[in-house]
């Protein structure tokens, strides 16, 4: 397969409050691209490392590992927009196309569907009648709602709760300019669920939310792999149904092989079954579409963890802090993997490197229960305690009160807060049955009623 990298254009002079433009060109041309099966075209979370890099393009490319580079800039005029672009060849340097477009800025459609068609002829890609038509679909034919878009993708792929709420912010202003916007449908529902997942929102007011938007985007497109990734992990994390899960994420990958976000949410799904090899493949699968990814390869030492082989899960969280020091949820699992291996004061050395504003309950849980099994009573109260008071200003997860009294051995209370976070749909009850810092729950009958209750068989 050909493998190309389409960098954040550089932004001449961008109108004040815009500078979001380069990459929402580069957004959108790597949505149009990532379509074509013959195409495997470096995600957008790729490339916003980019984003005004002083670096040369066969520098850039080789570090994406790509065999070609597109790059271009943007120059307003008024009301006018001038747009060069080229593709470049990795290995020698040679510029194999390159084009300069002056027109209307109503028109950069056009100019981004010029500059799709003539990417793909110059890589010399034969597209069958789907993906010719994959091409020429556009996300909007509204410039206001194009630039509501990109503003909003930019945000939601940071992953902050910050991020995540101005995500939503200009996912709504986009469909209040264009209702058929059916990307920025995708956007509202990706926003909704990643603030649920991470905690940051009550199940109850993340999910249906995330799902009424992904049902409106399929509503507007059927073909829209996107959104049926989107739904699967509202399937999975909310209404606990296992079977429509992986049909959605399956039915994404299939519609888009080169969707690597699809192949990582379906990895959690082959977890959660306890099918670690599958889960690892997937996880594979997914980098080599994105192989810079801080958080891909961080979870592909989850199967390992799992399983319960938590020295070779060690190594891998170890090796995404070679690449960054200080990225919170490698910190987090490998805090967790030494909790687990009996090492608790490596442990907690680890936990306490995560940013103050990421994972801040589920740090104040896994530091309770590694203080606990390392017989430090009066610590592990405390961080429950810090958890209580928590709840009385946001939403706080059952399951993670649980954790603590896990490793208190207090089970009946443990049991009690699993219970509760099952009446409550708490998302992380999905783990229950794989999670480690319940193993000493898994004889209890409570326990194993609860993991049928998920349609999970005991382990």
């Amino acid at each position: 397969r050909t493998i190309c990298a389409v960098l954040p254009f550089n932004l001449l002079n961008a109108p004040e409050g815009e500078h979001f433009q380069g990459a929402g060109m580069a957004d959108t041309l790597i949505t149009k691209l990532s379509g074509l099966k013959k195409l495997v075209v470096r995600p957008t979370s790729a490339v916003l490392r980019y984003a005004e890099t002083i670096d040369d393009l066969r520098t850039i490319g080789r570090q994406l590992q790509v065999g070609s580079v597109l790059d271009g800039t943007i120059q307003h005029m008024g009301d006018r927009v001038r747009v060069n672009v080229r593709l470049t060849d990795v290995n020698d340097g040679a510029t194999i196309w390159a084009a300069g477009f002056d027109e209307q800025y109503s028109n950069i459609f056009a100019v981004q569907d010029c500059i799709a068609n003539q990417v793909v002829r110059a890589l010399q890609l034969k597209l069958n009648t789907d993906e010719r038509l994959q091409l020429e679909k556009g996300l909007t034919n509204d410039i206001d709602a194009y630039t509501l878009y990109i503003k909003g993708r930019y945000f939601w792929d940071s992953r902050t709760e910050q991020g995540l709420l101005k995500g939503i912010q200009f996912a709504r202003e986009a469909i209040a300019a264009d209702e058929n916007n059916a990307m920025a449908h995708v956007g509202l529902a990706d926003s909704y669920a990643l603030l649920g997942e991470y905690l940051y929102l009550a199940p109850e007011n993340a999910f249906p939310a995330a799902r009424a938007a992904a049902l409106r985007a399929l509503e507007l497109d059927s073909t829209l792999a996107e959104a049926y990734a989107s739904l699967g992990e509202v399937k999975l994390f909310y209404d606990w149904n296992w079977s429509e899960s992986q049909e959605d994420y399956v039915t994404a990958i299939e519609m888009k092989p080169n969707y690597g976000t699809a192949r990582h949410w379906y990895a959690w799904w082959l977890l959660l079954r306890g099918r670690f090899d599958d889960a690892l493949e997937n996880l594979m699968e997914a980098q080599s579409i994105d192989p810079g990814c801080l958080i891909l390869n961080t979870v592909r030492g989850l199967p390992f963890y799992y399983r319960g082989d938590y020295e070779s899960a060690i190594q891998r969280f170890q090796t995404t802090l070679e690449m960054e020091p200080h990225f919170s949820q490698a910190l987090y699992y490998l805090g967790s993997a030494l909790a687990q291996a009996g090492r608790p004061t490596e442990a907690i050395a680890q936990f306490e490197k995560i940013r103050s504003s990421e994972y801040v309950q589920q740090t104040i849980a896994v530091v309770g229960y590694t203080y606990a099994m390392s017989g430090q009573v009066d610590r592990a109260l405390t961080k429950l305690g810090q958890l209580h008071t928590l709840a009385k200003k946001r939403y706080v997860s059952p399951y993670l009160e649980a954790i603590v009294h896990a490793g208190l051995r207090q089970k009946d209370k443990a049991l009690t807060c699993l219970e509760r976070a099952f009446r409550e749909r708490a998302c992380w009850m999905v783990f229950l049955n794989v999670d480690p810092f319940f193993e000493s729950l898994r004889d209890e009958p409570r326990f194993a009623a609860l993991v049928r209750r998920m349609g999970l068989e005991p382990r």
